[in-house]
């Protein structure tokens, strides 16, 4: 029966960890600049780096993110965030894609808080994770906001 038990609980653990989306994941069929904000030093033939303060913005094609993502240390990711020409309608998929349970939007950006994310920060006492804003017909995401701005 422990053994049993045991494989259920591995099989759920599988199930779940292929269901759950990466923040790449949720940039994939746009065509754009992913980039990761990192205190790593990080280097690759699939990137640019630039040192913003304490840290580094490591961008790359949207394409490639997923891969970039896997080569850098995970303990020293602090945001990713990624942008590309779009309009209204690609908000509101993405925003169901992320399953939002609530927003706050005024004339600039959108805040959102989605369960499918790790990142967060809190701002005027409620938890947000994703930052949203267009600007001249460019979409940004960030998650949890837009590092260096749109």
């Amino acid at each position: 029966m422990k053994k049993f038990l045991v494989f259920i609980l591995i099989l759920c653990t599988i199930l779940y960890t292929n269901q759950v989306k990466t923040t790449c994941e949720f940039a994939d069929g746009f065509a754009g600049v992913y980039c990761f904000y990192t205190t790593e030093n990080f280097e690759s033939n699939l990137t640019t780096r630039i040192k913003n303060g304490n840290g580094f913005i490591v961008s790359c094609d949207i394409d490639c993110a997923g891969t970039v993502k896997n080569m850098l240390n995970k303990n020293l990711l602090f945001g990713e965030s990624f942008s590309f020409v779009g309009n209204e309608d690609d908000i509101k998929n993405l925003l169901f894609d992320l399953d939002v349970c609530y927003t706050s939007k005024n004339e600039n950006e959108l805040l959102a808080y989605s369960p499918k994310l790790d990142y967060s920060f809190v701002s005027d006492g409620k938890e947000f994770n994703v930052q949203i804003a267009e600007n001249k017909g460019v979409i940004y995401v960030g998650f949890p906001t837009i590092f260096g701005g749109f």
